[in-house]
C-alpha cells in the first residue's frame, strides 16, 4: 500500500484542524467580534472627546486673552460692560431702530 501522506502530516493536519475549530468556538462564545466592534465604538467615541476637549481648550484661552485685554484696556472694559448689562451714563439717550412690519403680513393676504 502506498501512503500518499506521511504519516506525521496527518497528525499535523488534524491538529491544526482541532485547534482552528476550538478557536473558532471559543471566539464566538466569548462573542470576540462584538467586544472588537464596542471597542472600535468606544475608541471613536475617545476621539471625538478629545477633539471637543482640543476645541475647548483653544475656545478657553481666546476667552482668558480676551479678558487680559479687558483687564488693560478702561475703555474696552466699560464698553463691554455696557454692551452685556445694557447700561447708559446719566443723560445718554438711547435710539432703537425698529423695522416696519410688512403691510401684506398685517392684513393676512399672502405675499
Amino acid at each position: 500500500m502506498v501512503r500518499m501522506f506521511p504519516k506525521g502530516a496527518v497528525w499535523y493536519g488534524l491538529t491544526l484542524l482541532s485547534v482552528s475549530v476550538l478557536a473558532v468556538a471559543y471566539a464566538q462564545a466569548r462573542d470576540l467580534y462584538g467586544r472588537y466592534l464596542g471597542h472600535q465604538d468606544r475608541q471613536t467615541e475617545v476621539r471625538a472627546l478629545e477633539d471637543q476637549v482640543r476645541q475647548l481648550e483653544r475656545h478657553q484661552a481666546e476667552l482668558q486673552q480676551r479678558a487680559q485685554q479687558l483687564r488693560n484696556d478702561d475703555i474696552e472694559m466699560e464698553a463691554a460692560v455696557r454692551r452685556t448689562k445694557k447700561l447708559v451714563r446719566p443723560g445718554e439717550k438711547i435710539y432703537r431702530i425698529v423695522e416696519a412690519p410688512d403691510p401684506a403680513a398685517t392684513r393676512g393676504e399672502p405675499r
